[in-house]
């Protein structure tokens, strides 16, 4: 058994054994040989692994998920969670949850070492119409293509839903951006897919994780970041009081929650089930309340006096036009390795300008 699913069991011996120890509690561990025909009866703890701050949005969602999957199995799955990346660090997952590190976590797919394909979804500026509409081209190409759940190797997928904002808001220490001059200079923490744009762009950049973004705005490292601005929990909006909407999403970017294939097998499989069908709650309840809270912090940021602009449509097809240049370079080098980018980039932009139409 995986080493990081534990099981309480109420095991009743004979009557000649009760006489000598009337019940006993057995936690086997991962190696155990105890027979899985007894696993329905079981209780469950899954390590959960949180890449995200205790307080913020994508926690309290991963958190509710939690607790409704312990309600649902009547309290025979409960789970230990770690908030913060405190576990296991946002870069490296995938080789940790597949050595059983944790059994389950949420995971942002970051510039990681054979995820090439899945790179597609961090290009900027695709022009994904909502975060609802995103989920649903985000699955008809993972149902197109199987390569891209193949670039997980063996880990269980569940949840590919869009997160993110209805739209891209730049967020700065010092100064608003209105045009692509306005960057000049300026330091950015931003995915590395995004590192060719922004210097096409004429700033510089640096990839901080979210939950560390704030530390390196206070120390004057970063002159702003490209991200959430619905999070107040990561600490850096009211440290940038200056946001420009850019006029579109910056990615159809995904977060799913990923699962230990050994953890996996050895589930029994009504709780299998809960995963699936908690599927719905889960999406419904991730863009709801990145909705809700983004309408929360534009309301609390123009009453902290916060200044906001959103760039002419005219400026935002200039930054569009700078970004393609990254989606060819995306192309070209995963194309190098083997992996049919230019296919799966073609299909995906039809995918957009269908649902756009709609």
């Amino acid at each position: 058994m995986c080493k990081r699913v534990l099981f309480s069991v109420l095991v009743l011996f004979s009557l000649m054994l009760l006489s000598i120890n009337a019940c006993h509690h057995v936690s086997p561990q991962i190696n155990s040989t105890y027979p899985l025909q007894n696993i329905e009866s079981e209780n469950i703890e899954l390590i959960f692994n949180i890449t995200y701050p205790q307080d913020s949005i994508e926690s309290k969602v991963l958190t509710e998920w939690a607790n409704k999957f312990t309600e649902i199995s009547g309290g025979q799955v409960k789970f230990k969670i770690f908030y913060n990346s405190s576990l296991i660090p946002s870069s490296v997952i995938i080789p940790n949850i597949l050595e059983g590190s944790a059994d389950i976590s949420n995971y942002i797919p970051y510039n990681t070492k054979g995820m090439e394909l899945n790179r597609i979804f961090e290009l900027p500026l695709l022009g994904c119409p909502s975060p609802e509409k995103g989920t649903i081209i985000i699955r008809r190409l993972f149902d197109e293509f199987p390569e891209l759940m193949t670039e997980y190797r063996g880990l269980k997928v569940k949840y590919l839903t869009m997160w993110g904002e209805t739209t891209t808001y730049l967020n700065t220490t010092q100064k608003l951006i209105k045009t692509q001059s306005d960057m000049q200079g300026l330091v950015f923490s931003i995915m590395p897919s995004y590192e060719e744009w922004f210097e096409i762009m004429g700033a510089k950049t640096i990839f901080i994780p979210l939950e560390d973004t704030s530390n390196y705005l206070k120390k004057g490292v970063l002159d702003g970041y490209c991200g959430p601005l619905y999070n107040t929990a990561l600490g850096s909006l009211e440290l940038t009081p200056y946001h420009t909407d850019i006029g579109s999403q910056l990615f159809l970017i995904y977060n799913p929650i990923v699962i230990n294939p050994d953890t996996w097998d050895l589930l029994p499989t009504n709780i299998q089930k809960i995963f699936d069908n908690l599927e719905p709650f889960f999406t419904d309840l991730m863009l709801d309340t990145i909705h809700q809270a983004e309408i929360e912090v534009l309301q609390t940021c123009q009453q902290n006096g916060h200044t906001f602009y959103a760039i002419p449509l005219q400026e935002t097809q200039i930054w569009i036009e700078n970004a393609k240049i990254s989606h060819e370079t995306w192309i070209q080098e995963t194309e190098a390795v083997g992996k049919p980018a230019r296919l799966i980039y073609n299909e995906l932009n039809r995918l957009i300008e269908e649902y756009n139409d709609n």
